[in-house]
């Protein structure tokens, strides 16, 4: 009855899957220094921006190096952010600030604008309108 009893604690101890210790090499990529404390933060899914919300209740976009490229207040006590969205589908990136508190979920409208140095270039009508229409052409 014993051996009965090895043989089977025998069969099943070389049948049960045995843990393997590997090595993982690890390595910190970048690093990307913040202004203020870290309530959370979600990368787009594209990985190209990281979005984080600050402790002084400030959304802040950064791009792929590390740049901040822009930034906008969110109302106190939100202390959650949410992507959703994929570009590539056409389904456009939406962001969700929430506040796990209360339960207020809000849903933010952002676009990048791009800042274009005119200075030096020909121009027709008021040079300090708030609106510049921008042609590229080539004349060839």
């Amino acid at each position: 009855m014993k051996l009965h009893r090895h043989i089977i604690v025998t069969l099943i101890a070389l049948y049960l899957p045995a843990s393997a210790l590997a090595a993982i090499d690890w390595s910190v990529d970048q690093s990307i220094e913040t202004k203020a404390s870290i309530k959370h933060m979600a990368p787009s899914f594209d990985g190209n921006s990281l979005f984080v919300l600050t402790g002084t209740n400030e959304l802040v976009m950064y791009d792929a190096s590390g740049k901040a490229l822009g930034s906008m207040k969110v109302d106190p006590g939100m202390d959650q952010i949410h992507l959703s969205g994929f570009q590539k589908a056409g389904v456009p990136e939406q962001i969700f600030v929430a506040n796990s508190a209360t339960g207020q979920i809000q849903r933010l409208s952002f676009s990048l604008v791009a800042k274009i140095d005119l200075s030096g270039s020909p121009f027709l009508g008021n040079a300090d309108a708030p609106v510049a229409l921008v042609v590229y052409s080539d004349f060839q």
